[in-house]
């Protein structure tokens, strides 16, 4: 019995999200960081760590505020590049 294409697209996605079940496991551990580019104490923080409250309360897990004082001139790339560097292995 030949499958349709909408038949291979959903096993395709089942097959997908059943090989990321271990690794949002895994996640669920962390904390979740939000990178701020400004000084602590100032507007930014301050929004940041009442969405880090809701989120956390939310999502009940950790959530950090990381504040780092001229971070709009950092690309995102490679401030996850680093952030790879530095978190553990599951």
């Amino acid at each position: 019995m030949p499958f349709s294409k909408r038949q291979f697209l959903a096993s395709a996605a089942l097959t997908v999200l059943a090989s990321m079940a271990p690794a949002v496991h895994a996640a669920t551990d962390k904390p979740i960081t939000i990178v701020v580019g400004s000084p602590a104490g100032g507007t930014t923080d301050a929004l940041a760590r009442l969405i880090a409250r809701s989120m956390g309360e939310t999502l009940q897990r950790s959530v950090v505020v990381d504040n780092k004082p001229g971070a709009a001139a950092i690309s995102l790339p490679s401030m996850l590049r680093a952030a790879r560097r530095t978190a553990p292995r599951c």
